[in-house]
């Protein structure tokens, strides 16, 4: 996932503590010979920003193991993809907040008489 969409999404409040994330990291495989790519959903900790990433402290909610990874493994935010997540709240794949005009009844515009 992009540095700069993970760092709007934890601007607007909407990757917090306590957010699950799905995050794909680094292991070992059951014998300890062969390193494999494996994820996991994990609860944030914390959130520490060094510029050009973002670093979590992960608590695996299966596990209880804790971790730290970067913004750019993160594969599902509660739940969601997170191209999809960021859409539902009007920001686009590349960070950007788009304000658009909603559905539904319009405000009437009220003239005052003379």
């Amino acid at each position: 996932m992009e540095i700069v969409l993970v760092r709007k999404l934890i601007e607007r409040k909407l990757i917090k503590e306590e957010s699950q994330l799905t995050v794909e990291f680094e292991t070992t495989s059951l014998d300890k010979s062969v390193p494999i790519t494996v994820s996991d959903i994990f609860v944030v900790n914390s959130i520490s920003d060094y510029g050009d990433d973002i670093i979590f402290e992960l608590e695996s909610i299966r596990d209880r193991r804790v971790i730290e990874e970067s913004g750019r493994n993160i594969i599902e935010i509660e739940g969601m993809d997170p191209i999809r997540f960021a859409k539902a709240y009007d920001i686009n794949a590349k960070g950007i907040f788009h304000l658009k005009n909603r559905p539904g009844p319009k405000p009437k515009l009220r003239l005052a008489h003379h």
